[in-house]
């Protein structure tokens, strides 16, 4: 036990805990800072997904008849052959 007590009563180990210390409250205030600005910035994507949500339709319409039912924009019979 007296040597544990020697060990830790030296000012050359004093220091080193004392820096390690300070690198370890660096450490977290840097930890926090970056986790408020990864939150604002989920908070700002949150908001822009919900109003592009809101502003987007699906105008598609499919129709079975004269139309094509898979190519929109086509008005007659559509061939579909990969031979040759």
């Amino acid at each position: 036990m007296d040597l544990i007590t020697s060990f830790l009563s030296n000012p050359i180990v004093g220091i080193i805990g004392y820096l390690l210390s300070f690198v370890a409250a660096i450490i977290a205030i840097v930890q926090y800072l970056g986790r408020s600005k990864a939150e604002e910035e989920a908070r700002s994507l949150r908001i822009e997904i919900t109003n592009l949500q809101a502003n987007t339709k699906n105008e598609n319409t499919v129709r079975q008849g004269e139309k094509s039912q898979y190519f929109q924009e086509n008005s007659g019979p559509v061939n579909i052959d990969n031979r040759g």
